[in-house]
């Protein structure tokens, strides 16, 4: 009944011991003792654990009877024994702690009567797995002998030790020697025990060791260890090491240490007399830190509501346990937050209280929130609002003051002066700046609305305040850098608006009405900034970042939109199917009424003798016949007229700024408003004969667009107003439009063309209303009826496409003509696939002046036998002038590519050096440029058991201007990657240039006057560094280099680099020339604590670290 790897309660192991040896006939039978109670109080487990079967065969062997339900056969056993069933919740809380035994080479059980204690030892390999079921909490046990307590419940392990525990998706790993564990407390103590802990450090996994003559594990998952030390050098001994008196690890992300001294080798580095990070977060979150324009700062965030959302630190070894989700009601006890067993009901929700102190800049204090789903629909709810009380900051130096920002002012007495900012609202002036922001999206189908606002006193605001932490790091004690100036990031517009939209129900409303909405209503304020002018600034108000402010520009009230389409009228005709036919010699049965005599199915008639039936002879059924389906009739005729109304109404009010110089001059008056409304209405018909035999398509379009401007004051200028006046007066159109489309597929039925289709279309005005000139300060409007002219036809079109299918073959044909009014354009395509093969011919037309004019014969080729391996060819050739105009091939053959053109164009000649190349005047086909290029990268197996890695790369690419040969150039990149696992990785890249590839053909050198130049002798010349003369000669030039070796050792990174490239200088002589530019770099790194680093640069500046 019990096997490996079979669940059972603890009380079982006891008896394994004995059913491990004994069978179960020979525990309680007759002439036999009768059994102990140890055993009498596993059997109602043992019989509720087993299966049917098993009891039966139980009962069996007992000489009870095997008949009956379980029930029956759990009673037997009962009765048998004397004993009684295991109430429910007994059971549950046995079924609470399960071991599973998976292996042991021995089991032994004995018991000490003397101290009233029972024991059971298991021996040989031992694998336990106990399952704490109320927590959900698994521990596996590896150990070359196990003892287990029964009477006190304590599990007891010795010899290589390995204890795992898994929970909630973690898990922790322990080894040591001996280890002690209470099974109801789940407590554990190691003797020389050991913990591993995995982390990934800037994307490098480490494996951390923590190591303690005793490590003990408390019912509250609080780890102490004694005598400990963390290292995650593989060496031995380590090249690191982190010593402690003590190490208690008490949450998650709670710890401390005592007595700690970091070595590295041998050596002391730091020593921490006590250090302790609190998991329990401070109510008030507090950040201390220091950048080099605002100074010291001290940030305080204090959550109302929510918590904080944990991020991963940069302190990396030291932070000796996972970040949970911070998902938990916070109880508060005296100024920390302790975590309860109540999650939090809406883990997204949070509103903080903000307050910030910085030595050079100011205070800031403010509140920040965000509550998404707060009251129903309410799908986002944020909002921010805080205020600044801050001081211009000056860069450069103050006598008697360090540092690159001072807040002080040199009076030109001497005296310093601090000058603390103001801000304007409404005209009103304010001793601090502001600002503020809100966000609201609600969502209840069909309605859609959002909301947003935004308010700052000054675009400097969100730059000086909003880069805040709620975390300290750590890490930057170990740096000697600070916080360095950037670029402000300035918010030069704010955005006021609500904008939602709307959709009306229109099912009882159908077909008049399939769509009603409104897509768009949008009310806002648009503001922008501007900045005092500097001359308006005294000196010490430059930097004052109150000098930028915000003014309305454009209020938009409203913007609306609707859309309102549906169907007028819709034919679809049908057609009256034949009824089926009957069997024969059988009436049909439709419209008649069911018979009299008809009886449920349910109810049996009386049994009638049947005759004897005449025995047949032994044939097979045919097979039934496959449904046969018909394709279905096209509808011969659907006619559909649809419609389409979509009115827009805008109507803004802007500003005229250019008079507002200080933020107090902004009155908030608005100088003049614009009325823009647009309206289209579409009238559609639909006809479709024989499903796609015959379509046509008929769209009739009423637009209108007016614009009106309203001037309120007279601070416009008048030519501003005549500009805007002109800009409404040629925004006024009225127009109706047709657009018609006729489509026909008349091969729809034939297998080979069935794709085969003519189409018509034809786009027209019918009626335009349009702006023409502006007379004695009137405008004048004309009117352009049909006319058949360019001015109203904007489309007249006609094509026939042939397609056919004679697999494998895909030929297609297309012949399209634009019609008059418009310039006639017939033009032909003619195509054919064949596998890998798709050749194309084009031909274009165009009538000039009465007279049909071709454009260049277009011919196409294109084979692709595979990815790689890919062929294209285009040839135009001028059917006027009866000279081709030209040619272009291309190449893929998988590392390399090729390219060729030639064209019709002027060749030039070289005339010696004072006049150089010369364009001739007569035209020739000549071939124009040539290109070769070659990408490949090679990567061999590992060597060495998979600890070298080596790969290398080419990209090269050759061009060549063939009609000014001169202009050619060869460009070669070389990359080589080398890298011995965890001891080296070494890269090398080079890029080098060659201007001067032409002089390498003797006929091509001499045409230009120059001698040729052997090749391999030049190359050989470029890399002969031991005389620099020949490099010189060399057409083959270093443009760059780059060499970066990374020396693992161990925990630690040492990078050397060095990069070069040419840089042209042009001396004080005004001559240019070329000098080398070389960087040699240095940098050290520590893995387990990147932030500890450091790095040398030499180049042409000097040595900088």
């Amino acid at each position: 009944m019990i096997g490996k790897g079979t669940p059972v309660p603890i009380a079982l192991l006891l008896a394994l011991c004995m059913g491990m040896f004994l069978p179960v006939s020979s525990i309680y039978g007759d002439g036999e003792a009768p059994p102990s109670d140890l055993f009498l109080q596993t059997v109602p487990l043992q019989i509720t654990t087993s299966t049917f079967i098993e009891l039966a065969d139980w009962c069996k062997r007992l000489g009870l009877s095997t008949e009956g339900t379980r029930k029956d056969l759990e009673e037997r056993l009962y009765a048998y024994y004397g004993i009684s069933p295991v109430k429910p919740e007994e059971q549950e809380k046995e079924k609470e702690t399960l071991v599973q035994i998976k292996s042991a080479s021995s089991t032994e059980y004995y018991s000490l009567p003397e101290f009233d204690e029972e024991y059971v030892r298991l021996d040989g390999g031992v694998h336990l797995v106990m399952e704490d079921t109320k927590k959900g909490t698994t521990y596996t046990l590896f150990a070359d002998s196990v003892l287990y307590n029964r009477s006190k419940k304590l599990l007891s392990a010795y010899g290589n030790v390995r204890y795992e525990i898994k929970s909630q998706g973690k898990e922790e790993k322990f080894t040591g020697s001996n280890i002690l564990i209470n099974l109801d407390t789940w407590e554990g103590h190691f003797l020389q025990g050991q913990s591993i802990r995995e982390r990934t450090i800037s994307g490098e996994p480490l494996t951390f060791r923590l190591r303690g003559e005793f490590i003990s594990r408390s019912t509250s998952d609080f780890v102490l260890m004694e005598g400990a030390s963390i290292t995650s050098s593989t060496s031995l001994p380590p090249h690191y090491r982190l010593d402690a008196g003590k190490i208690w690890i008490l949450g998650p992300q709670e710890w401390g240490v005592k007595d700690a001294t970091l070595y590295v080798g041998n050596i002391p580095i730091f020593y921490f007399p006590f250090f302790f990070y609190p998991g329990d977060e401070v109510v008030f979150h507090p950040v201390f830190g220091y950048k080099s324009r605002e100074g010291t700062f001290f940030q305080t965030t204090t959550y109302l509501v929510g918590n904080r959302k944990n991020e991963a630190g940069t302190a990396s070894f030291l932070q000796l346990s996972d970040m949970g989700p911070n998902d938990r009601v916070k109880s508060l006890h005296g100024i920390f937050l302790k975590d309860t067993e109540e999650k939090l009901p809406h883990p997204d929700w949070y509103v903080k209280l903000l307050l910030d102190a910085y030595s050079r800049l100011g205070v800031y204090g403010g509140i920040e929130g965000s509550l998404p789903n707060w009251v129903p629909k309410l799908k986002t709810f944020t909002f921010s609002s805080g205020l600044g009380i801050s001081r211009n900051l000056y860069s450069g130096t103050v006598p008697g003051f360090t540092g690159a920002y001072t807040p002080y002012w040199q009076e030109k007495d001497g005296t310093f002066s601090t000058f603390w900012n103001n801000t304007y609202f409404l005209g009103t002036e304010l001793p601090f700046r502001y600002g503020g922001e809100l966000s609201v999206e609600y969502v209840q189908d069909p309605l859609q609305l959002r909301l947003k606002f935004e308010q700052y006193s000054d675009p400097y605001f969100k730059d000086d305040f909003a880069d805040r932490m709620e975390r300290i790091d750590w890490s930057r004690l170990l740096q000697s850098v600070v916080t360095v100036e950037t670029t402000p990031v300035l918010k030069e517009q704010l955005d006021w608006f609500l904008e939602g939209s709307y959709s009306f129900h229109t099912a009882s409303l159908t077909p008049w009405i399939t769509s009603f909405r409104i897509p768009r209503m949008r009310t806002s304020l648009n503001w922008k900034s501007k900045e005092i002018p500097s001359a308006f600034l005294r000196e010490y108000e430059r930097v004052d970042p109150t000098r930028r402010y915000y003014y309305p520009s454009v209020l938009t009230l409203p913007e609306m939109s609707l859309e309102l389409g549906g169907t007028l009228y819709r034919y679809v005709s049908t057609w009256a199917a034949p009824p089926p036919s009957t069997a024969k010699g059988s009436p049909p049965s439709g419209g008649k009424k069911p018979s009299a005599d008809l009886r449920p199915p349910w109810e049996s008639p009386e049994k009638k003798e049947e005759p004897p039936t005449e025995e047949l002879p032994d044939l097979k059924a045919p097979n039934p016949l496959p449904n046969a389906t018909l394709p279905p009739f096209p509808v011969p005729i659907t006619f559909d007229l649809t419609y389409t109304l979509k009115p827009t109404v805008t109507y803004q009010h802007s500003t005229y700024p250019d008079l507002w110089v200080y933020p107090k001059d902004v009155d908030y008056q608005f100088s003049y408003a614009t009325l823009t409304v647009q309206n289209l209405f579409q009238l559609v018909t639909n006809v479709r004969l024989y499903d796609k035999l015959i379509q046509q398509q008929n769209t009739l379009s009423f637009s209108t667009r007016y614009r009106d401007v309203t001037f309120w004051d007279d601070s416009l200028p008048a030519n501003q107003k005549r500009s805007l006046e002109l800009t409404a007066y040629q925004y006024r159109t009225f127009s109706i439009s047709d657009a018609y489309t006729f489509t026909t597929y008349p091969l729809l039925h034939t297998e080979l063309f069935q794709n085969s289709n003519v189409n018509y279309s034809v786009n027209a005005f019918l009626f335009q209303r349009s702006f023409t000139a502006l007379v004695n300060e009137e405008p004048l409007y004309k009117d352009q009826y049909l006319d058949f002219s360019k001015k109203t036809i904007t489309q007249h079109r006609t094509q026939l496409n042939l397609i056919g299918n004679f697999y494998p073959l895909q030929p297609q044909i297309q012949f399209t003509y634009t019609m008059p009014p418009l310039d006639e354009v017939f033009s032909t395509i003619a195509s054919l696939g064949w596998g890998p093969s798709t050749t194309t011919v084009s031909l274009t037309q165009k009538k000039i002046d009465s007279q049909w004019v071709n454009q260049p014969l277009s011919f196409q080729q294109k084979l692709q036998f595979a990815p790689q391996v890919i062929f294209n060819g285009t040839y135009l050739y001028d059917l006027e002038e009866n000279h081709p105009t030209s040619f272009a091939f291309s190449a893929t053959l998988w590392y390399l590519q090729f390219l060729f053109n030639a064209r019709y164009t002027e060749p030039y000649r070289y005339e010696g050096p004072s006049k150089g190349w010369v364009k001739q005047e007569k035209k020739e086909f000549i071939p124009s440029d040539l290109s070769f290029g070659l990408s490949y990268r090679y990567e061999p197996d590992p060597l060495w058991k998979n600890r070298i890695r080596l790969s290398t790369g080419v990209n090269s690419s050759f061009s060549m201007n063939l009609i000014r040969y001169t202009e050619s150039s060869l460009s070669v990149s070389y990359d080589l990657v080398f890298s011995i696992y965890r001891f080296l990785d070494l890269k090398l890249s080079t890029t080098s240039k060659n201007t001067a590839v032409y002089q390498y053909f003797p006929g091509l050198a001499e045409g230009v006057d120059r001698s040729w130049r052997n090749p391999l002798v030049d190359l050989a010349k470029s890399f002969n560094f031991f005389r620099p003369k020949d490099r010189y000669e060399s057409f083959f030039k270093l443009s760059s280099i780059k060499l970066e070796a990374v020396h693992h050792l161990d925990d630690w990174n040492l990078t050397i680099s060095y990069t070069g490239t040419p840089e042209l200088l042009t001396l004080s002589s005004g001559r240019q020339e070329f000098r080398w530019n070389g960087i040699l770099g240095i940098f050290l790194q520590w893995k387990p604590i990147p932030e500890v680093k450091s790095e040398f640069r030499y180049d042409k500046t000097g040595l900088t670290y």
